[in-house]
């Protein structure tokens, strides 16, 4: 019987510190959601322009050319590949735009992820759970 006790001291201060963690995980999310964004962006601004582009990054920006009118780039590039054709649709529009390489990516990419962690992180709340959404 002394084992028991033992353990459920032993618990007691874990099942405090959780509950504090869990009824603090909203501001804590949201932080480490900024932190990740700013490490994202420092990676992209810094370090991701000293690499060379990859092979797949090339032919999406070929794919997507703006020299090309839509119609003919949709139709002569972007369809006969096997992907699906939206993502070298919407690279095209970003790079018609006036945006370049990389950069062409992140409009296209970022809304795509801002949406995606945004339905995460409902679900998460939506479970009652926070920290399920990271």
């Amino acid at each position: 019987m002394s084992n028991t006790s033992t353990a459920s001291v032993a618990v007691d201060p874990v099942a405090r510190i959780l509950a504090v963690a869990r009824d603090r995980s909203g501001p804590i999310a949201i932080c480490a959601l900024i932190a990740a964004l700013a490490v994202f962006i420092v990676f992209h601004a810094i370090e991701l322009p000293k690499m060379g582009l990859w092979t797949d990054e090339l032919f999406s920006l070929w794919a997507g050319d703006p020299k090309l009118s839509f119609g003919e780039a949709f139709g002569k590039r972007i369809l006969p590949d096997t992907n699906a054709p939206f993502y070298f649709s919407a690279v095209w529009f970003a790079q018609a735009a006036g945006f370049e390489g990389r950069v062409a990516f992140l409009v296209v990419n970022l809304p795509l992820i801002a949406i995606a962690l945004g339905l995460m992180i409902w679900r998460g709340r939506l479970a009652g759970h926070m920290t399920l959404a990271l």
